[in-house]
């Protein structure tokens, strides 16, 4: 029998690790060779989402301006059509969950305390 056709098992085993090793190092530069790609698409889609949302912001505040201008020559002071504009646009909000449980202030709910609390004990008793 030919050695070269009936290898031996160190030899087998020893050639096992090396492709086992080869592969393993293979996959892993397939692996940073991918992440790097994505990263980069990933990279390049939130540089154009932030371009959008700062066109969307200069096309707000030109909207803006132009409302404050119509209520300007509708009659209202300059000062006056900024302060109304300004008020309804970015004034106090109430939360919808304000309306259920009658705790409100101007700027929202207030948190209720949590059952198990000194506070919220001494306003159940």
């Amino acid at each position: 029998m030919n050695n070269q056709d009936n290898p031996s098992l160190a030899g087998l085993v020893t050639d096992l690790a090396q492709n086992v090793t080869t592969l393993v190092q293979t996959e892993a530069r397939l692996f940073r060779a991918e992440l790097s790609e994505k990263l980069t698409k990933a990279g390049a889609g939130a540089a154009e989402v932030l371009g959008g949302a700062i066109c969307l912001l200069a096309a707000l505040l030109v909207l803006l301006q132009a409302l404050i201008i119509a209520l300007t020559r509708a009659g209202l002071g300059a000062g006056w059509s900024s302060l109304l504009v300004g008020v309804v646009v970015g004034g106090p909000r109430r939360h919808p969950a304000a309306d259920r449980d009658g705790q409100h202030g101007a700027f929202g709910t207030y948190p209720r305390p949590d059952p198990g609390t000194a506070q919220a004990r001494r306003e159940r008793d």
